[in-house]
């Protein structure tokens, strides 16, 4: 297509690449069409018959030489074109009865109505083969009958149908997104099968249509070889328009597809398919564009399904940052990896060129049978510095602007031009890189709320995620906390109703209170509500305040309980997604408490790194920090303060006693402490050079064996 496509043709050519390429194409046909008998699934047919059958009329319909000027005719084009278009009979002659959709009912109103102009439609076209013989004026007053009394109200109630039933199916595989991004589950295959057998079926139906007509005006232009005129081609381009209409909305934008928090600089995978099997494409544009714009491309998604948009008009917007891709190939820096999780993966600005979009080639998916816009190596940069990509709108303090990638896809229209196919990613925000200090660390709290309370609470509205302004009740804050926390720590046991006991009644204060609840009805809770910093913790001369969502110095225990003075759950998934910590086999084996209170614990009294109880009595310890997790993990700490305070039990979150000693038998705990290596030194001790003495390193403590001294000869 890319070959044919603008291709100025001559006459005087010897071999033509342009005529080698039909020849080629032509035998692919040939075989692929006789194979047709042998697919007996209804599904698998329907794909391949309407994959062959748009391939050639779009090749087809680029073949102009023949009709640009009777008197200058190649010859061996003429040839072909019959030949392709004989190919195109095979296929009216294969072709199996037109069904509605798997997702639609038989007896559904707008296919029956649309199915009620589709078989007089066909029925008045196959007439007018018997017509051929009648003069041409005669013959073109019944094809602009046939147009305006069938074929146009044929091709008007089809648009109705396809109207009526694609916002339900694109309103579907988009909750499929949410519910992956939230729940970070795979998206069910009978979504993206749905959208895929809607487009297919579809499709197919106009094929028959485009198929016949063109068979028609092959048949008449046979019949008329010397005729200027080409009256079925204004009723071709009738149906082509459709079909373009139809796929103008037929990407799936898979990204982001875990994280929604982009960081600029960072390289990051992007992939795109396409929903329609028999679509063909020549490229893909992405850019970042804002919320704002994201809408203005929805309304004119909107307009051109309604028809009130031509397909074939591009259409610009403003980018809301900039794009860059990064070389697959050469030299790139270590710590440079794409991943979807982000990580350390930054880039110097010089490496790339950043522009407002960037355009990829498409590739072909053998394992969905579809084009598709994948690339491993995309990063973004923007322009805007931090107070700018603050959004204070409607009093949101806190809240991070939102973005979408706008893809727009040029293909390869059947009528032998160009046309658009639109979509728009789930939402995302940018953050900034800078140094990992504090402030920093509550930007990018904002981030993680913006995202955590955007996925949580939105409304749908199409491709578009609405922020939600109005509060949402305590339940399903607690629902959508316990997700949170149960995905992004990476385990098997959730947060309980009594870890919300310590939340209940300090999510809000005076002011960032914007509901009043009557009593005995559960509390409305807002954005403003879980990053208000109305949470205080005062230690010596340190007056800190944090918010529910990020705290400050978490209290942790490792061996009996999660404490925590200042309560963030930033704080608390930092702690579990650190490997080294080895706290999440403890929570999910429930060694670990939720969130105590401190009476609870007080009452407890076996808490091990909160206070425990032997011979000095109660002792309160100092609450270990990530940093010193990361220096020496949870079960080290048990295991010392265990054998430091004489500790035979711990008491797990399900109120039953485990002896320390089948802890330390299950999680191998002290394995390193105890593998001693035996050294033998002159250095350690008092004495003449020749004497040595006997060491036993266990762990970082040395052992000495006075006992075992040796005087050498």
């Amino acid at each position: 297509l890319c070959a044919l496509h603008g291709v100025r043709k001559t006459v005087d050519t010897t071999d033509d690449p342009v005529k080698t390429l039909l020849n080629q194409l032509f035998c692919v046909y040939e075989k692929r069409i006789e194979n047709l008998d042998n697919e007996a699934v209804t599904s698998t047919f329907t794909i391949e018959w309407t994959r062959l059958t748009w391939s050639l009329l779009s090749v087809i319909s680029r073949l102009t030489s023949r009709f640009i000027d009777p008197r200058h005719v190649d010859h061996e084009e003429q040839q072909l074109t019959k030949r392709l278009n004989i190919k195109l009979f095979d296929l009216i002659n294969k072709a199996r009865p037109v069904r509605p959709p798997p997702t639609m009912l038989e007896n559904d109103y707008r296919w029956v109505q649309f199915y009620g102009f589709l078989a007089p439609t066909l029925t008045t076209l196959h007439d007018l083969y018997s017509q051929l013989d009648t003069p041409l004026p005669t013959l073109d007053s019944a094809i602009a009958a046939f147009a305006d009394a069938q074929l146009r109200p044929c091709v008007e109630a089809f648009r109705e149908l396809c109207r009526s039933h694609s916002t339900s199916i694109f309103s579907s595989l988009r909750a499929a997104q949410l519910d992956r991004m939230a729940n970070v589950r795979e998206i069910p295959e009978e979504k993206l099968g749905a959208a895929t057998s809607y487009y297919t079926s579809l499709l197919y139906t106009l094929g028959i249509l485009a198929s016949r007509l063109q068979g028609f005006r092959f048949e008449l232009q046979c019949k008329f070889p010397y005729s200027m005129s080409d009256p079925v081609r204004g009723l071709l381009d009738v149906v082509y328009l459709t079909v373009d209409q139809l796929v103008a909305d037929c990407l799936f934008a898979a990204e982001p597809s875990i994280n929604a928090i982009l960081v600029t600089n960072n390289l990051f995978p992007f992939n795109c398919d396409s929903l329609a099997h028999a679509v063909t494409y020549k490229q893909f544009d992405v850019q970042i564009v804002s919320e704002e714009t994201a809408q203005a491309v929805q309304i004119q998604m909107n307009k051109v399904r309604d028809g009130t948009f031509s397909p074939h008009i591009p259409g610009n917007f403003p980018s809301a940052a900039l794009l860059a891709m990064k070389p697959t190939s050469g030299v790139k820096r270590n710590n440079a990896t794409a991943n979807a999780e982000g990580g350390n993966t930054a880039h110097k600005k010089s490496d790339v060129n950043s522009k407002e979009s960037v355009m990829l080639t498409p590739s072909y998916s053998d394992k969905l049978c579809t084009w598709q816009a994948t690339y491993p190596h995309l990063l973004c940069t923007t322009r805007q510095k931090d107070t700018v990509l603050l959004d204070n709108r409607a009093g949101q303090v806190g809240k991070r602007p939102v973005f979408y990638f706008y893809i727009r896809a040029t293909i390869f229209s059947p009528s032998g031009g160009l046309s658009y196919v639109r979509s728009l990613s789930l939402p995302f925000t940018i953050a900034t890189r800078r140094n990992q200090d504090c402030q920093v660390q509550r930007m990018m709290s904002s981030y993680t709320a913006t995202c955590f309370w955007l996925y949580g609470t939105s409304t749908l509205d199409g491709l578009i995620f609405n922020w939600s302004e109005t509060g949402i009740k305590w339940s399903r804050f607690k629902q959508l906390y316990q997700a949170y926390f149960t995905v992004n720590a990476e385990v098997k046991r959730p947060l309980s109703d009594v870890d919300f006991q310590l939340m209940k009644e300090k999510m809000e204060c005076e002011d960032c209170r914007e509901y009043s609840t009557a009593e005995g009805e559960e509390p409305l809770l807002t954005f403003k509500n879980v990053l208000c910093p109305h949470l205080r913790y005062d230690c010596d001369q340190n007056n800190l305040r944090f918010s529910i969502w990020r705290g400050k110095n978490i209290r942790t225990s490792a061996a009996d309980e999660i404490t925590c003075d200042h309560l963030g759950i930033l704080e608390v998934l930092q702690i579990f997604q650190d490997p080294r910590t080895n706290v999440k086999q403890l929570w999910d084996d429930f060694i670990l408490h939720g969130l105590t209170d401190i009476n609870e614990a007080m009452t407890l009294r076996g808490s091990i790194c909160i206070s425990t109880r032997g011979e000095r009595g109660i002792v309160h310890l100092e609450p270990i920090e990530l940093k010193k997790l990361q220096a020496k993990s949870a079960f080290e700490y048990l295991a010392d303060i265990a054998e430091s305070e004489k500790i035979e039990y711990v008491l797990t979150a399900e109120h039953s006693l485990v002896p320390v000693a089948q802890l330390v038998e299950k999680y191998k705990i002290g394995a390193d402490l105890h593998r001693a290596r035996h050294v033998q030194s002159n250095i350690t001790h008092n004495g003449p050079l020749d004497t040595t003495c006997e060491m036993r390193l266990a762990g970082n403590i040395a052992h000495i064996d006075m006992k075992h001294i040796m005087k050498k000869c």
